[in-house]
């Protein structure tokens, strides 16, 4: 075959590809945004989840819990796959004469799309939110699309920035100083950048539409549909275990926390008022888990290396009947958690500081805070504070999430 035909005919099967891979992109973006919005009405009946029948988990706690400048994630996604799909139409039908500047517009944006997805895939891997095997597909897919474009499109780095602004005069360059063929390829920019805004202004009137009125989170309906779909793990609680509240209430609370950790501070706040709140119904459990690869094996970037010791620290608070006030105590260092921190709150909690030394360093205490740790990665904890009720995590730890989730499951347990 002549080889310049072979070209031809892999750089047509290469456009098909990204056309494809495109109407995949804005095809699940906007499944990901519809099931986003009926989640965040209430809705009785909810669309289809695909998340839980092809990965075998959900995707609704991410879908909750993400949002950026007024719309939901998923909502960027069809923002993003709609401007390319409207740059690939745009060639499509004008030929060769849009080619260069469309497929280097192409170039361009694939290339910031592949970024987000990069940072939105490391934000995953950290466990810094629910996880999303749906989320992940699409933005693996933008990667091979990015791939893609970039070798169908992009003629180097020189041409593709003498492209970028021969573009850019296209759409800012005074409509005097253009020929009639420049000024309809300005044209058809400016008709791409406003698909783009309509699209983002119909999702930002539907979230505000779709919204709960005034607290701008999930309905209570929403809470509890998520909450529930997630599975009931064996979350195990010993004597051993700090509590704080009634041990025959029926409803557990278990954290997996770190004195290291800013969320973990605010959250301690967020419990006492819990604690206030719902009286007997209500106890809490302490369980360690620092974020310092001294005793944390999953804490490859070593993020809080105070954490370790002042996990241990605490530990021998306990030992002494002394465990809430030390805890306090160093929450109250607002994150000093060094050797001076620690002394400091041990001496003013009261504690014995010789039996303190001894029991900070034994091998009972170091086995204990390993303990928790195990059985925190066991049950996937990846950041703190993880928080689960009645064995079941909670996807955000926002106060009013909590408080919807602890009424309902004292509702379950009363006559």
């Amino acid at each position: 075959m002549n080889p310049a035909i072979k070209t031809h005919n892999q750089s047509r099967v290469l456009a098909w590809g990204i056309t494809l891979l495109v109407a995949i992109g804005l095809g699940l973006s906007g499944y990901l945004l519809l099931r986003t919005f009926h989640l965040g009405a209430g809705r009785g009946q909810l669309i289809f989840d695909a998340c839980s029948a092809i990965f075998g988990g959900g995707c609704d706690a991410t879908l909750l819990g993400s949002g950026f400048l007024g719309i939901p994630v998923a909502g960027w996604g069809v923002v993003y796959f709609g401007t390319l799909a409207s740059l690939l139409f745009l060639m499509s039908t004008m030929g060769a004469e849009f080619g260069s500047e469309a497929g280097t517009a192409s170039v361009v944006l694939s290339v910031a799309g592949s970024l987000v997805s990069l940072t939105l895939l490391g934000v995953f891997a950290a466990g810094r939110v629910p996880f999303c095997p749906m989320c992940v597909f699409v933005h693996a897919l933008n990667l091979v699309l990015a791939a893609a474009i970039w070798r169908r499109y992009a003629q180097g780095c020189r041409p593709l920035i003498r492209s970028v602004t021969r573009a850019l005069k296209l759409v800012f360059v005074a409509e005097a100083d253009l020929g009639s063929v420049t000024k309809w390829k300005s044209l058809a920019f400016v008709t791409v950048l406003l698909v783009s805004v309509v699209i983002y202004q119909w999702i930002y009137v539907e979230t505000e539409l779709r919204a709960p009125a005034g607290a701008g989170e999930p309905t209570p309906e929403a809470i509890l549909t998520t909450f529930a779909s997630t599975a009931v793990q064996d979350v195990r609680v010993g004597p051993d275990d700090p509590l704080i509240g009634s041990a025959n209430a029926p409803v557990t609370l278990v954290v997996f926390s770190d004195f290291q950790c800013p969320f973990c501070e605010s959250f301690s706040d967020q419990m006492y008022f819990l604690l206030q709140r719902f009286d007997d119904d209500l106890a809490v459990v302490f369980k360690h888990f620092p974020l310092g690869s001294a005793c944390n094996p999953s804490a490859k970037n070593n993020t809080h290396p105070n954490a370790c010791p002042a996990a241990h620290a605490a530990e021998a608070a306990r030992k002494q009947g002394g465990f809430w006030t030390f805890h306090d105590g160093l929450f109250d260092q607002r994150l000093e958690a060094g050797e001076d921190a620690i002394q400091q709150v041990a001496e003013l909690a009261g504690l014995r500081m010789e039996q303190f030394e001894t029991d900070r360093r034994s091998e009972q205490t170091m086995r204990k805070v390993e303990s928790d740790i195990e059985q925190g990665i066991e049950l996937g904890v990846a950041g703190t504070p993880t928080v689960f009720v009645n064995g079941r995590e909670v996807p955000r730890l926002t106060q009013r999430t909590l408080e919807v989730i602890i009424e309902k499951e004292i509702e379950a347990v009363r006559p």
